[in-house]
């Protein structure tokens, strides 16, 4: 008896690597009727997109390693031109980290006069 392969025929016959089906659970949460072709289109869409962030992050990355990281994902869309358009400066620059004023520790009374004074000697 051969294997089913369920769900995976419209994949093969579009050549994807990425099942349409994925994608049209996204689309349904939007609309309850959505066509077969359109879950097709949105998963080569997908995988079109995730296979050029790979290449520029490849192609940004530093040549002894091995493995991709953010760092160098973030460095390939802001070189290419046309991610770094369709993104819209969302990716390109490594994020500062943010830090909420009542996380950070409480300063000294030492360290508050310290800077009153230089404060006013300003």
């Amino acid at each position: 008896m051969a294997k089913s392969q369920c769900g995976s025929a419209r994949a093969r016959k579009a050549g994807l690597k990425v099942g349409p089906s994925i994608a049209g659970k996204r689309l349904r949460q939007y609309s309850k009727r959505v066509s077969g072709g359109a879950e097709v289109y949105l998963a080569a869409v997908g995988e079109y997109l995730a296979l050029e962030l790979m290449d520029v992050a490849k192609s940004a990355k530093a040549p002894k390693t091995k493995t991709l990281n953010q760092q160098s994902l973030f460095q390939g869309v802001s070189k290419d031109d046309e991610l770094a358009a369709f993104f819209g400066g969302t990716i390109g620059a490594l994020a500062v980290p943010a830090i909420h004023y009542k996380l950070l520790p409480k300063k000294s009374k030492k360290a508050e006069k310290a800077a009153a004074v230089v404060a006013c000697d300003a």
